[in-house]
């Protein structure tokens, strides 16, 4: 290994392009000059020889006769010189430079670069133009890389942009990703593992080409690994578009844990070699398991949902909104054939006394159990409901009064076997009164078929408890007289204008403040005030529930201008008032009438009245919003209608169901459903409200899941003034 100078030395006397001129340049000067000075050493020599001769030229005679010879000795190897050296130089730069350029139109990959790193130009400043020029194309290079793979990103993640109206399955979700990922990438497989019950793994396996059990069977070698506790893995297969098989890799993320959606493996078999884009890929796999495993989780908890929407979360069984909808089906499908039901009005004795003793805990698992018994003991085409606490309704299709007779009658003979043991390990025992009312003999619509059944009900316990009892003429005639006295009250109290607001309190979790007032109805009858859920059925039978509101909201506005509260008020509409032709005109009459800003009104829609038209309601309520006003739909995930009324509606507020709201202490299921509510709520960026909060412990259970403001009797109860 030789002194790095003389190296030096030679790389710039040989190799360079300076050195190389200078050396050319040298010789060719040599050259020149040893033929100048040998013409003129000649000239010399002649000269010499002929000094002081007679008739011998003088020296400028010799110089004169020498001249021409003297010139073209000394210019012509100069010049001869010059155009050999530019010929040679301009023959082995351009040769140089000619492979360069070559190079340079055929760098695309790794191994060319390395090529022309090692290749000889023939000059050193051309092999350090070289180095530079690739410097700068490895720098591009990276650039360029480096924008391929944000590109990638990007598009992956575009990838997983599901639009908003979501697909109910899960799977239709995952086709979706699938498909718009096989866009982005060659892909051969997309697979996502769930975690099952009893140590259980299932693989669903999403196919762009034939089935491949190589495939399967290394997912499966993977899954082992991660979780070697697994009993069974199985595979699901989903077929898409056909395709051949492209080798490439599997990329793939495994987790011991499956937080969302029961979700804890995802990835692909992909025909991609290039490591850069592998790596991409497997960084990109979380966001997709946390994507399938949110749709997993979603489409479970729109299945809860659907079911909870027509079922009561205590019992399972049919909820009461469920019940007057079907109970008018029934009697529309009575009069088209021509049979006769039955309506039983079942309702526990003593059942405060059971409460009373052993709790609210095991109240509920007593109104549990005796689900189970009515669901065992009627037929399964009878529609079997909660109406509320401690009350049940059961409709009999194709029941003669005698077949209903028998059903009741058979009931409570199951009830004397029946038993649920108490904490202290007492058996207890319960017993019913049961009132029966038949289509068409003792009604024809719901709400008489209902008040006969309720009223022979209670006619039952005060006789005696444990009976079934059947209306007499003389009580259906009792039941009419006191629906045409509700009838009579409600016109008189229009007539009158003895419709009185009475205010409950809305309460901030966060600051404790009145945040708004739910303004109610109530009718003054004799000195005393009548609860709206005695008479507004009958007010909406007789189509003048809007008068009803009209008034109310004018009693409302004027009695708050008297005080100086600045928040908002709540007024509980049906929607067949919010239609009504003029209600926008009334409406805006009111709050310039009362000098009232209409931000500060609230309508609190409600399914009392369902509207046949969506679209129609939609429209109003859109006109309502433009002049200021705000919606709240109320008894949030109790039916359908609530997730119509939040889908169409621009809505701000959702009061959460009062039923779920009780119970969050005691029942996981529906404390899922509150925190589901108040995140789906916060999604939409729309406020929540928690009805029914009537101890401490709620409250600090509401203030705790994030729900926004509160209402019920532990924060205030309704009263007149403000």
């Amino acid at each position: 290994m030789g002194c790095p100078l003389p190296r030096v030395l030679r790389e710039m006397l040989y190799r360079s392009l300076t050195g190389f001129i200078f050396i050319t340049a040298l010789a060719v000067s040599a050259l020149t000059s040893l033929l100048v000075f040998g013409v003129i050493g000649l000239i010399l020599t002649d000269l010499l020889s002929h000094t002081g001769t007679a008739g011998v030229p003088s020296a400028q005679e010799i110089f004169g006769e020498y001249l021409w010879e003297l010139l073209l000795a000394s210019t012509l190897p100069p010049i001869v010189g010059a155009l050999l050296v530019t010929y040679v130089l301009r023959a082995k730069v351009s040769k140089a430079i000619r492979r360069l350029r070559e190079k340079a139109a055929r760098l695309s990959s790794n191994p060319l670069l390395e090529e022309l790193s090692r290749e000889d130009l023939g000059f050193y400043e051309l092999n350090l133009l070289r180095d530079s020029f690739l410097r700068i194309a490895q720098t591009l290079r990276d650039t360029t890389a480096s924008r391929d793979i944000t590109e990638l990103e990007l598009r992956l993640t575009k990838a997983l942009v599901i639009p908003s109206d979501v697909p109910k399955k899960w799977d239709d979700t995952a086709r979706t990703v699938a498909e718009r990922l096989s866009e982005v990438v060659p892909l051969n497989c997309m697979f996502v593992g769930f975690s099952g019950e009893d140590g259980e793994a299932v693989v669903e396996f999403f196919w762009f080409c034939d089935r491949d059990g190589s495939y399967e069977e290394e997912v499966k070698e993977r899954i082992r690994k991660t979780l070697p506790g697994l009993k069974e893995i199985k595979l699901r297969a989903h077929s898409l578009t056909a395709g051949d098989k492209r080798e490439g890799e599997l990329v793939g993320v495994f987790f011991r844990d499956a937080s969302v959606g029961g979700v804890f493996c995802s990835g692909m078999f992909i025909g991609e070699r290039d490591s850069a884009r592998l790596k991409v890929v497997e960084g990109f796999l979380p966001a997709l398991m946390s994507v399938l495993g949110s749709a997993k989780a979603l489409e479970e908890y729109a299945r809860n949902i659907e079911y909870y929407a027509t079922r009561d979360p205590l019992t399972g069984l049919y909820n009461q909104r469920v019940f007057w909808e079907l109970l008018e089906y029934e009697i529309e499908r009575a009069q088209r054939r021509g049979y006769s039901f039955a309506v039983l009005m079942i309702d526990l004795d003593n059942f405060k006394v059971i409460n009373d003793t052993y709790g609210h805990d095991f109240g509920d698992k007593f109104l549990r159990e005796f689900a189970k018994l009515m669901r065992k003991t009627f037929r399964r085409e009878d529609i079997v409901a909660r109406y509320g606490g401690d009350e049940f309704v059961v409709i009999l299709p194709y029941a003669s009064e005698e077949e209903a007779l028998r059903s009741a009658r058979r009931f409570i003979e199951e009830l004397d076997n029946f038993y649920v043991e108490a904490p202290d390990g007492k058996p207890i025992k319960a017993t019913v009164s049961i009132g029966i009312a038949l289509y068409p003999q003792h009604g024809e619509s719901t709400q008489e078929l209902f008040l006969t059944a309720d009223n022979i009900m209670y006619k039952a316990k005060a006789e005696g408890k444990s009976r079934v009892m059947l209306p007499t003429d003389t009580d259906l005639t009792r039941t009419a007289e006191r629906e045409g006295k509700v009838g009579i009250l409600v016109l008189e109290a229009l007539e009158k204008e003895l419709v009185l607001p009475a205010f409950q309190p809305i309460v901030d979790t966060k600051t404790g403040d009145v945040h708004a007032y739910e303004v109610l109805m109530r009718i003054r009858e004799d000195g005393k005030l009548v609860n709206a859920s005695r008479f507004i059925h009958v007010a909406e039978r007789m189509g003048i529930i809007h008068r009803l509101d009209h008034l109310l909201m004018d009693r409302a506005l004027e009695k708050v201008k008297e005080t100086d509260f600045s928040g908002r008020l709540f007024f509980n509409l049906s929607p067949r008032s919010l239609v009504l032709e003029d209600f926008l005109k009334d409406v805006i009459e009111l709050v310039e009438k009362h000098d009232f800003d209409p931000d500060r009104m609230v309508f609190e829609i409600t399914e009392r009245d369902t509207v046949k038209s969506i679209d129609l309601l939609k429209g109003f309520a859109e006109s309502l919003k433009r002049e200021g006003f705000h919606f709240a739909v109320d008894d949030f995930g109790s039916g359908f209608a609530s997730f119509l009324y939040l889908k169409h509606l621009p809505v701000d507020y959702v009061k959460i169901e009062g039923e779920f709201v009780r119970s969050i202490l005691s029942s996981k299921m529906d404390r899922a459903f509150v925190i589901s509510i108040i995140a789906l709520a916060e999604t939409l960026e729309i406020k929540t409200i928690a009805e029914f909060v009537e101890s401490e412990e709620v409250f600090k259970a509401m203030k705790g899941v994030g729900v926004n403001y509160v209402q019920g009797y532990y924060v205030g109860k309704p009263r007149t003034e403000l």
